[in-house]
């Protein structure tokens, strides 16, 4: 059954969803504050205005399940965003169509969350899944545990309820989100340490120069009772 939805609110904060009016806001966030800091875009070196517009693309497909959060200030600006979608056995992952065999770079990056993520579906046993796909914040907030205060993986959790959701996945590429789904209750289904993986195809390895803190990716997962 459907619950009602009730936003986050914190002194002078707002956590609601985001809707199709809030694009504009979330393509600017994400070029400003998520494409510069994409470490897994940097280890297999895409380009970054390629990276920007794959990002803000694939946002305005995923805004439409209506399961997205941002965190607004009282004039509402954008502090921090976290994307999510709803996905099915029928319905998985559509990204773009710029991800064609014209970007090498991207596709690479690709193949590795292929490979970490494995065959979602069957591996978790689930037929419905809410995957948290990108989370950014304002730098001047960093350390201010917005996502805790404002409750945004409590939110997620009821979002996946109302949808009959199996369970919350996230690809976790880098330290800071993994410490933080952890907190949150997640647990580790697959992990892949960047120093040992090979490209398929092209033999290389992930640049990890560019990403020295970064040691290792984790597709994570918690059940939804």
């Amino acid at each position: 059954m459907k619950q009602g939805y009730k936003m986050s609110t914190f002194q002078d904060f707002t956590c609601r969803k985001v809707t199709e009016r809030d694009l504009p806001k979330i393509v600017n966030f994400i070029a400003t504050y998520y494409t510069p800091r994409a470490s897994l875009a940097h280890m297999f070196k895409v380009d970054l205005q390629f990276n920007t517009l794959f990002t803000t693309t694939r946002a305005k497909e995923v805004i439409g399940d209506h399961v997205s959060l941002g965190v607004f200030d009282r004039n509402e600006k954008m502090i921090r965003l976290n994307m999510a979608e709803i996905q099915t056995r029928n319905k998985i992952c559509q990204y773009p169509a710029i991800t064609g065999d014209g970007y090498p770079k991207h596709q690479a990056r690709m193949r590795f969350l292929y490979f970490l993520e494995g065959d979602v579906f069957s591996d978790l046993k689930a037929n419905k899944i809410m995957f948290l796909c990108m989370s950014t914040g304002h730098p001047d907030y960093h350390g201010q545990r917005l996502w805790k205060t404002m409750k945004i993986y409590d939110l997620f959790e009821s979002f996946a309820r109302e949808n009959e959701c199996d369970c919350m996945v996230s690809s976790a590429v880098s330290n800071y989100t993994q410490k933080i789904l952890k907190e949150a209750g997640f647990l580790v289904v697959r992990e892949v340490k960047y120093w040992e993986y090979v490209d398929p195809i092209t033999g290389e390895k992930p640049d990890l120069s560019l990403s020295e803190i970064h040691t290792s990716a984790m597709f994570m997962c918690k059940k939804i009772n």
